[in-house]
């Protein structure tokens, strides 16, 4: 378990913030200072100007991240085995909810009792 709990801080710790409501204003604010022209995309300053619609569009269109799927261990663990990770990781149901001490029992409790391999059928549709 002590793999399992570890991985869930990992993935906490990339992700960041995950409380739903923080993350509305945190965007809020920062699409009001794009719109302001208060910030760039790439993080440039420039005059408090309001910029153009086209700017704006290209600069919340911009890709942040992205990802590549190949032959990683993540496709190693059942689905019920990654939903737990995500809650134990995110801190936070699929509902949304704060996981609770109670909460993470449970999780634990689960994880140790689902299948940790891959599900029999995998597949790219998968």
């Amino acid at each position: 378990m002590a793999g399992f709990e570890h991985r869930a801080a990992r993935l906490n710790h990339y992700l960041g913030e995950s409380d739903p409501k923080r993350n509305e204003q945190r965007l809020r604010t920062a699409f009001q200072a794009l719109a302001a022209g208060s910030r760039r995309p790439g993080g440039g300053k420039q005059k408090a100007n309001r910029i153009s619609f086209q700017s704006y569009k290209a600069a919340i269109e911009r890709e942040l991240f992205g990802i590549v799927i190949t032959g990683h261990p993540t496709f190693s663990q059942s689905h019920e085995m990654v939903r737990l990770l995500a809650e134990l990781g995110v801190g936070r149901t699929a509902d949304g909810e704060k996981v609770t001490a109670t909460r993470r029992r449970k999780i634990l409790s689960d994880a140790r009792a689902v299948e940790h391999r891959p599900p029999e059928k995998l597949d790219l549709t998968y």
